[in-house]
């Protein structure tokens, strides 16, 4: 289906600019191809469980990940290869282990000061890529089978059409978007602790493509 901009026609874009909301579809926007097959979504759910109890440690791990990849989360080959890491932490290996167990990568090796693995499909790169995502998986799976909602979307692109010049676009992301009874509910996700903008944000996005009515929430596994 499709949102039309509700309301007067002018509103106030991100960053305050003055823009016309466009006709945008609701849908998996631009991650739908790394989108996880149903089969994963235990074990998404009990990973993410875990990462949200031990913060602290997949913090270490992902900045770790990031230093050390140069750029390979970036492309398409599922086989990542880390160079130069000598003497890594035992709290690095163990998230591996754990990501292997759970069925996320495979072939781990450590040895040589190098660390070779494969992702299973291409949204678990998409996941080592981008830590929030856990965060927004787990609340997509259990908006999804809770049965309360008509239709649930992950990753929406939303677009702001700028008046002065209608060719030039600036888009959002909403990170899941659910439908109950008519009312679009719209929910940013964040693995840190949130800052005010965070909730304005949402609140403003809720409101300008969501029409009277929309909900906006702001989901934190942050303490």
């Amino acid at each position: 289906f499709f949102i039309d901009a509700p309301g007067e026609k002018e509103a106030m874009g991100p960053e305050g600019l003055d823009s016309e909301r466009i006709k945008v579809p609701i849908g998996s926007g631009r991650y739908a191809e790394v989108l996880a097959d149903e089969k994963y979504y235990d074990r998404i759910l009990n990973m993410s469980e875990y990462i949200f109890a031990h913060q602290s440690d997949i913090k270490f791990f992902y900045d770790f990940l990031h230093r050390k990849s140069e750029g390979e989360l970036s492309d398409s080959n599922l086989r990542i290869v880390l160079n130069k890491v000598p003497n890594i932490s035992e709290r690095i290996i163990k998230i591996f282990v754990m990501l292997e167990s759970q069925g996320f990568i495979k072939n781990f090796e450590y040895e040589d000061d190098k660390i070779v693995f494969a992702c299973v499909e291409p949204f678990v790169k998409e996941m080592l890529a981008v830590k929030g995502s856990w965060l927004e998986m787990y609340v997509y799976i259990l908006a999804k089978r809770s049965g309360l909602f008509t239709e649930v979307y992950q990753s929406v692109m939303v677009g702001w059409a700028l008046k002065i010049n209608p060719r030039y676009t600036v888009e959002n992301e909403i990170d899941v978007v659910l439908m109950k009874k008519g009312t679009p509910i719209f929910i940013s996700c964040k693995m840190t602790n949130p800052k005010p903008d965070a909730l304005n944000e949402i609140y403003a996005l809720a409101n300008s493509f969501g029409g009277y009515g929309a909900v906006p929430i702001l989901a934190t596994s942050s303490d």
